[in-house]
């Protein structure tokens, strides 16, 4: 008798489950029924052909200056990043980046967990996903959102590798204001307006404090709109989140304990460069924007 209600019990809890899933599957596919399936072409416009600054220049290469813009940006290859930034950023926003198809499943059972007991949808995203949301869909909180969200980042799997996904990211990701006050996007716009240096120069603590940006890009940023250093204690902000990629980094391995101790208490703030002053000595502007020159070319 109590086989036979051990067996009944198992066949009611897998019949349940198999309708849970059916359901859940189905509700999943309700919410994506209307979104397109774009072309491998469409989806490589998309996270491939980044806007960059322009600038204007006279006949002999000499810069005029550059064109405004709200966004400075400017991209570069993988190869041209530090694989220190790109170990960071696995290891702090993915850490199973390279294993999984675009999505992990425990995070869409947590998705839908979630929404079931009316809490947010958002959170345990993977680094596709974060680019899809990017590159594709809107920052709405909602779980049709985050639907869409895991089917397109399974498609942008099936169509490019991981390193053109990983590329993809760090020069679309925010990183909030360089030392002039501009809005800065990429990891290349980041590197050379707060420390001075290209992508893939920067040491160990740098390479963490940039990979930290993006979460929260303008409480971690060290400049404020005129491209002046915060305060030390809003400063602080952004080195501990900088301490808590090297601690992921050294969980996962990418790092030593012995680096990590070296690189945890680092003078970061050391290595911000200063505002670059918009105006001379006079009090006047120093940028050409306001020539007659630069406003018809322009």
């Amino acid at each position: 008798m109590i086989k036979r209600l051990l067996g009944y019990v198992l066949v009611l809890g897998l019949l349940s489950l198999a309708l849970a899933m059916g359901v859940a599957s189905g509700f999943f596919l309700g919410l994506t029924e209307d979104l397109p399936n774009p072309s491998p072409e469409e989806m490589a416009s998309q996270i491939q052909n980044l806007e960059e600054v322009s600038t204007l220049t006279y006949n002999d290469g000499s810069l005029i200056d550059e064109v405004r813009s709200d966004l400075v940006r400017k991209n570069v290859q993988l190869e041209e990043i530090s694989p220190q930034i790109v170990h960071g950023l696995v290891a702090t926003e993915d850490e199973h980046f390279f294993k999984h198809h675009g999505v992990v499943p425990s995070a869409i059972l947590r998705a839908i967990v979630s929404q079931v007991l009316g809490g947010s949808s958002s959170g345990g995203s993977t680094i596709t996903q974060q680019l899809v949301k990017q590159r594709f869909l809107s920052n709405e909180v909602s779980f049709e959102r985050k639907a869409k969200e895991m089917l397109l980042a399974n498609r942008l799997e099936n169509y490019f590798s991981k390193e053109q996904i990983l590329e993809s990211y760090l020069n679309t990701s925010p990183f909030g204001r360089n030392n002039k006050g501009e809005n800065i996007a990429g990891i290349e716009a980041a590197a050379e307006g707060i420390f001075g240096k290209s992508a893939d120069q920067v040491n160990l603590p740098q390479a963490a404090f940039l990979v930290g940006m993006p979460q929260n890009p303008y409480t971690y940023t060290p400049y404020d709109s005129e491209g002046q250093l915060k305060s030390p204690e809003d400063l602080n902000y952004g080195v501990e989140r900088m301490q808590e990629v090297l601690d992921r980094m050294r969980l996962e391995n990418y790092i030593s304990q012995e680096d990590y101790e070296k690189a945890k208490d680092y003078p970061i703030q050391n290595d911000f460069i200063q505002a670059e002053s918009q105006v001379d000595e006079t009090g006047s502007s120093t940028s050409q924007k306001n020539t007659y020159l630069y406003q018809q070319v322009e």
